[in-house]
């Protein structure tokens, strides 16, 4: 046999190389496995940075939408359309990456590092290590003293939390839901939730537990798909924080007849967050960026971009 018929019989399936990504491996697994195809995006991706050019990181991350659903076996049978897959997943991590370094600080704290970082844990989480909300004139005077930004905002990420939610954020959104049936679609480890129930907002929240090897599902966060969810709820409020990049459950939420409301916190680059086809054209909504509960969500670092759609049909 010869070596280049050995590496054929060798290779992964398509279908081997899809359901891998679905274990959601990180970019240190990804290069260690695809590593020709990690050294052709990371030229790229280093041009199209050094160029700021939005438009190629999207052309990259592949924002024409691949339309990838687990029923769609012939489309999953194809190396093509699984390297697409690889490639796209390798672009969104090594993009996360760059922006957590650019939110650190080069000079750092000059505080030294244990202390510096029982102030990082002193500010985002109670004496349970459970998140809580932030006041922001505590946020304003802690955060400059915290070094090691970058790898705080890393390890947080490695564990699905991928922004803090300052105390004013959550009186806001309180004002937006209470006294309207609310649901929480995406909701990960509930802690959105959890908050505006400390405010008397009624809340269901949801989660389709796909990310169950990275992140501690309470048993208040109801394990559901957000199209199950939304038939059942019928909610007419519907929360989603730092929904996937290009997933297929949003449109359900513009298709559900009970939605009133709908807010997504997410990141400004496109190419991070959200089902963006289905927020070009909500039929029946009218969209409003939200400036104001943007400067609520922490740290400014991330680049946080807050979304209302509002029914007007």
């Amino acid at each position: 046999m010869t070596g280049r018929s050995r590496k054929s019989a060798d290779a992964p399936s398509p279908l081997e190389i899809v359901d891998w990504l679905t274990s959601k491996p990180d970019l240190v697994a990804m290069r260690r496995r695809f590593p020709d195809e990690w050294r052709a995006l990371e030229g790229e991706l280093a041009d199209a940075l050094s160029k700021r050019s939005v438009s190629a990181l999207d052309r990259i991350v592949g924002l024409e939408r691949l339309g990838v659903r687990g029923s769609d076996r012939k489309g999953r049978s194809s190396r093509e359309h699984a390297m697409r897959l690889v490639r796209r997943r390798m672009a969104v991590l090594a993009l996360e990456r760059h922006a957590v370094s650019a939110a650190e600080s080069e000079a750092g704290s000059w505080l030294p590092r244990r202390i510096s970082s029982a102030l990082a844990n002193g500010l985002f989480f109670d004496a349970r290590g459970c998140k809580k909300p932030v006041p922001l004139r505590v946020f304003r005077w802690t955060w400059p003293l915290v070094g090691g930004k970058g790898a705080l905002l890393t390890r947080m990420q490695a564990l699905g939390t991928y922004c803090f939610l300052s105390a004013e954020l959550i009186d806001e959104i309180a004002s937006i839901c209470r006294g309207r049936s609310c649901l929480e679609i995406a909701a990960g480890d509930g802690t959105l939730s959890r908050f505006l129930k400390l405010k008397d907002v009624a809340i269901v929240a949801t989660d389709d537990r796909s990310w169950s090897g990275s992140i501690e599902y309470p048993p208040e966060v109801l394990s559901m798909d957000a199209a199950t969810a939304l038939e059942r709820v019928e909610p007419e409020v519907v929360l989603c924080s730092w929904p996937p990049p290009g997933n297929d459950f949003e449109r359900f939420v513009f298709a559900t007849p009970s939605v009133r409301t709908y807010l997504v916190i997410g990141s400004r680059h496109g190419f991070a967050t959200g089902a963006r086809d289905a927020y070009a054209a909500p039929t029946g909504f009218v969209a409003t960026r939200c400036l104001d509960l943007e400067a609520l969500v922490l740290p400014p670092e991330i680049g946080t971009e807050v979304l209302l759609f509002e029914r007007i049909t």
